[in-house]
Formats: structure tokens, sequence, C-alpha cells
């Protein structure tokens, strides 16, 4: 799936919210690392994180061409700040 948006914060900073891609994983890896650590309310710790930025690739890949999921970043002033995975299940 693809989307793109462009929204303004309440510090007037832009911030686009747009699929990730396989472009993005050498940062997604760092990104999930770092919100592992910031929070015990995730499903895991920073240390358990197993995903290696070819695996995030791959799976960036995938999902860039998903017609039923879709990996959501949120970027400001270029750097990604937060992220959604979203699937909707066949009926």
């Amino acid at each position: 799936m693809k989307y793109r948006n462009k929204i303004t914060i309440k510090n007037g900073k832009d911030c686009i919210i747009r699929n990730a891609t396989a472009e993005d994983a050498t940062e997604m890896t760092s990104f999930f690392v770092t919100a592992l650590g910031e929070t015990d309310y995730l499903l895991s710790y920073p240390e358990e994180h197993l995903s290696s930025e070819d695996s995030e690739r791959e799976y960036l890949k995938t999902t860039s061409e998903s017609k039923n999921e879709i990996e959501l970043l949120a970027v400001v002033d270029g750097k990604i700040v937060g992220g959604a995975i979203v699937v909707i299940d066949e009926i």
C-alpha cells in the first residue's frame, strides 16, 4: 500500500505520514531499539530485538507491495519519530 500525507503538529513543524520502504531499513532498525528502551509497556526490550537490517529491509519491501498491510512512519525534520503497522484482514 502507498500512503503520504502532511500534517502540522503542535510546535508548527510539518510531519509527513508515509508508508515505509526498504530504503528505511537502517533507520527503522535503530528506531526500534531506541523505542523499545523508552518504555516498559512494549513486547520486548532493546536487547531482545533480533531483526537485522537485511530482514527489516525485506519486511519493508514486502509491506510496501502489500494490498492489505502497511507500515506507516511519522517523519519530522527528515527523522523517523513514530511508526505503526496496519493490517486489514480479509472478510
